[in-house]
């Protein structure tokens, strides 16, 4: 790995760098503005949950004092819902209402778009919590992309969730994102099961993939 990168666990002072590569790699590892233009709200559904409420779990990759990677980790994904349901997303709408986000047409298509996911019986996740209670989102720069960062912010996750006595983790990623879905096959993940997600112009498919680990002590 190159030298000039190091691994750390996250600290308050990198929330912004965090929000700012969710945002930038939200789209198969391509920016999110061309589905949706409001990045704060992207950022406050995609990051807030990790750096808010479970920072503890979450480590960064830095070079040259800039963080430009990342890995937001949940040890309980129940916990995870609820504090999204009750906390996160009122919130959210909130500030998206305020923002004026609603007014934009590209919202109201997207909102279709998801009414018609939910009608076809979309967003139905069928992941045994009880094997894989623990979850994990990576996002790296693309200037910083194969360079063995991701493998290493894995393995401090595995490590954690093991610590803590835990069976396994689960992650999703986008179905025609080959290149995520080949980077999490090789570090042991076994697809689980797909849903149906709604995009600005079509609809594609969630892969979901679990890894079984073993306990630490």
């Amino acid at each position: 790995m190159n030298n000039s990168i190091a691994v750390r666990p996250y600290s308050r002072q990198d929330r912004a760098s965090i929000r700012r590569i969710s945002c930038d790699t939200a789209d198969k590892g391509e920016p999110i503005d061309k589905i949706f233009h409001d990045r704060e709200i992207v950022a406050d559904l995609l990051t807030r949950y990790y750096t808010d409420y479970e920072p503890h779990s979450t480590w960064v990759a830095e070079s040259g004092g800039n963080v430009v990677g990342y890995l937001n980790g949940c040890l309980n994904t129940r916990r995870y819902y609820k504090i999204m349901l009750f906390r996160v997303l009122p919130r959210t709408l909130v500030k998206a209402f305020l923002r004026g986000v609603f007014y934009k047409k590209e919202s109201w298509i997207f909102s279709m778009a998801l009414i018609k996911v939910w009608r076809r019986g979309g967003f139905d996740r069928k992941i045994p919590l009880y094997k894989y209670p623990a979850h994990l989102h990576i996002n790296i720069d693309s200037d910083f992309r194969g360079k063995n960062i991701g493998r290493i912010l894995m393995e401090r996750f595995v490590e954690l969730a093991g610590k803590k006595g835990l069976n396994g983790i689960h992650l999703t990623v986008k179905e025609n994102n080959a290149n995520g879905r080949a980077f999490f096959e090789k570090m042991g993940f076994a697809k689980l099961d797909r849903y149906l997600i709604p995009q600005m112009d079509h609809n594609s498919y969630i892969i979901i993939y679990g890894k079984e680990i073993a306990r630490v002590g």
